[in-house]
């Protein structure tokens, strides 16, 4: 990695198209512009076609170089976790280190063993993440033994999945657009990576998108299995237009909340007035607080279900995200459905402060560290900071807690 070095995410979120640009510099990285452009080739977060996806990518890159004179070559992407298979695979080692010590080469002879497991050819290994090891004494830890004696020991990963198909049709529209990918990470390693600065937390986060949600389990910040279901923040509006004939236009100027908040005199204040239909003229805080408290109910009561035989609420730290985290007391209605706590996210960046930037968020500390683990300290490749000043001369995000 090289001082200024410019760095460029590339998500598909929902039914748009996000391009993040800034800068690495000084140890640091500044977020300098958030690209959103809409794209009718996607569905739901799905690419349908490549075309269209090639050609928003294509204009997002062109509006960037007039805006910021960079021409991007490289993109750190995001992969949909949606269609990952997690595959769990134990490797037994034979202990290397002196007086039967592990190591760190026993360590690292382990996860390669795993990085070659076999698989069906039409899926490709995304990520190999260590999440049980197992010592002769029958000891069990879920972080790398090193300095533990034993003579062998069994480490159990879960070996992350993709179809090659899905894998393929993401880098050949990047190629598409003379782009090549430097970096790519699953969006549910961003999401925690985005949420959490520690990378040893038992978690469970809980994410509401436009189109689906999720929960994600994660071993001391290791993806441990996921679930989705296919409902999200839209079936409000979907509901809303249908209902009340609310236009899609208006939604925006819609107020969602939850729970007690408008148990007083004030419910009755009409907020949408609508002259097509006369039956539901005016629409009040509390109508609409009907619908939202059930749409959210289903969603976070089929989640849980999803997930009941592995998620334990007295063992993991629980947060939410995503569009739907931003709703006014959603927190409430969650502990009311699960009786535990949670803690609602939301970054607090100048131009990264919706909820669904949380995965950029983590999808540039991501690519961050792993530029990092690439920079050899005291070769030539280590620029002096008094050779180069920074490109921009003002940033937006200036994240000092990287490590």
């Amino acid at each position: 990695m090289t001082r200024n070095q410019i760095f460029t995410t590339l998500e598909f979120v929902n039914d748009t198209i996000r391009v993040t640009i800034g800068e690495y510099y000084n140890d640091k990285f500044y977020v300098y512009d958030v690209f959103e452009e809409s794209c009718n080739g996607l569905n739901n977060g799905e690419i349908v076609d490549d075309a269209i996806v090639s050609s928003t990518i294509k204009q997002i890159r062109d509006t960037i170089n007039l805006k910021h004179d960079i021409m991007i070559e490289e993109v750190t992407l995001s992969l949909p976790s949606d269609k990952v298979e997690v595959l769990a695979f134990t490797t037994s080692s034979p202990v290397t280190g002196r007086n039967s010590l592990i190591c760190d080469h026993d360590i690292k002879e382990a996860y390669n063993v795993a990085c070659k497991v076999r698989h069906d050819e039409d899926k490709k290994i995304i990520s190999v993440v260590p999440v049980e090891y197992h010592l002769d004494n029958g000891q069990t830890m879920d972080y790398a033994p090193l300095r533990y004696k034993s003579t062998t020991f069994k480490t159990l990963f879960n070996v992350l999945l993709l179809p090659t198909s899905i894998f393929e049709r993401y880098s050949s529209i990047v190629t598409s657009c003379n782009l090549r990918v430097g970096n790519y990470f699953l969006d549910r390693e961003c999401l925690y990576n985005g949420i959490m600065e520690e990378n040893d937390v038992n978690c469970a986060i809980f994410n509401i998108n436009k189109f689906d949600s999720s929960v994600t389990l994660f071993k001391r910040g290791k993806f441990y299995t996921s679930y989705t279901y296919g409902v999200g923040s839209y079936s409000i509006e979907t509901e809303l237009v249908n209902k009340y004939g609310v236009k899609t236009s208006d939604l925006d100027r819609v107020t969602y909340v939850l729970g007690n908040a408008y148990l007083n005199s004030s419910n009755k204040r009409p907020v949408y007035k609508n002259d097509s239909y006369e039956a539901y003229k005016y629409l009040t805080q509390y109508q609409i607080d009907e619908i939202v408290s059930e749409k959210y109910t289903d969603i976070i009561s089929n989640l849980l279900e999803l997930c009941k035989t592995t998620f334990d609420k007295n063992t993991y730290d629980v947060y939410m995200s995503g569009k739907g985290s931003c709703v006014k007391n959603i927190d409430k209605l969650f502990t009311s459905i699960s009786e535990c706590n949670v803690t609602v996210t939301s970054p607090s960046y100048l131009c990264l402060s919706n909820p669904s930037y949380i995965q950029t968020v983590g999808l540039i500390r991501l690519n961050y560290k792993k530029l990092l683990e690439s920079v050899r300290i005291g070769t030539e490749e280590a620029v002096s900071l008094d050779t180069i000043e920074t490109k921009f001369d003002k940033f937006i995000l200036d994240e000092n807690e990287l490590n």
